[in-house]
């Protein structure tokens, strides 16, 4: 599994150019750098990133996340539009974080059924758009070829708006009967983590209508004990058991922007998330590296995009 951690390291070229380092912000840094330009301004954070060959890699939660206040009255003109315009000078480069697992859990079905070697997905896409899925999103709306801003504005005037930006609100009441049930089992004893393992990828597999093998259980096995298999989605679910268990933690709206940016760890050089999250993911990646993950996902993980253009001029 060497040349796996390779693959997740080496430099990848866009037109001719080699591109270093894939930043992904969470929205507390992309509106910091696009609006508050407290700590740092779009002209640095872009002057960081063109001098030296970096890109900010956006997906489809965290542009939502920093729309999300126009399900609550908030101004497109003033509030929305001038972060998405700011965000778009900068070199940008897409990826697709909401059927990630669906894509994973496929390479692994193809490795596990022709006993080759797994190989890491691309999740990367050309535009917005191509990140996008859900109500309204499938061809429901006239955005292909429009600039973000633009995009985000088309969604804002659709029948769907609701359903768009104030999904993560709407959602916040089942995540949390969810959670309760997670910790009941895991009280209980009923979910030690290889059961628990085994108990959710199947799910996972259903939702982004992935086949499973006629051997369920050894190819579970097989990704469970390879954490370089399916790492999106082993990272993301180590950090909600790690969640699940931690009782004093109260579920929150922003888990699920939260959540989505760790699955997508593996895929990209650097992210920033805030200390709750960042413990999370320190727990999980050292239970990776007992089942022979080839990177320490904690190294890739900032407080702030401060710290992080600190330590990677």
């Amino acid at each position: 599994m060497k040349m796996l951690a390779l693959e997740f390291r080496i430099p990848f070229k866009i037109e001719g150019t080699v591109i270093c380092m894939r930043i992904l912000l969470d929205s507390r840094d992309l509106i910091e750098i696009a609006e508050h330009q407290n700590r740092v301004t779009t002209q640095a954070f872009n002057s960081f990133l063109r001098d030296n060959n970096h890109e900010l890699v956006l997906c489809a939660s965290t542009v939502k996340e920093i729309s999300s206040p126009l399900a609550h009255g908030a101004s497109f003109i003033d509030t929305i539009r001038p972060i998405l315009q700011a965000i778009e000078t900068l070199p940008i480069r897409y990826l697709k974080e909401v059927d990630l697992f669906g894509v994973e859990i496929r390479a692994a079905v193809n490795a596990f059924e022709n006993d080759s070697a797994y190989e890491p997905p691309t999740p990367y896409v050309r535009t917005y758009p191509d990140t996008l899925t859900g109500p309204g999103l499938d061809g429901g709306l006239p955005i292909i070829g429009l600039r973000l801003d633009d995009i985000i504005f088309e969604m804002y005037r659709s029948p769907f708006s609701d359903q768009i930006f104030g999904a993560r609100d709407q959602q916040l009441a089942t995540y949390r009967q969810v959670m309760i049930q997670e910790r009941e089992l895991l009280q209980n004893g009923k979910y030690r983590a290889r059961t628990h393992f085994a108990n959710v990828l199947p799910r996972r597999a259903a939702t982004h209508h992935a086949r499973l093998p006629a051997n369920t259980a050894d190819f579970i096995d097989y990704v469970y004990l390879d954490a370089n298999r399916c790492p999106g989605f082993r990272l993301y679910h180590e950090v909600f058991r790690s969640l699940a268990k931690n009782l004093n933690d109260n579920p929150e709206a922003g888990d699920f922007v939260d959540l989505a940016l760790i699955s997508t760890i593996p895929y990209v050089d650097a992210v920033t998330l805030d200390r709750r999250m960042r413990t999370y993911v320190e727990q999980a990646s050292r239970k990776m590296l007992k089942v022979n993950a080839a990177v320490n996902y904690r190294d890739r993980v900032y407080e702030d995009v401060s710290e992080l253009m600190r330590q990677r001029v």
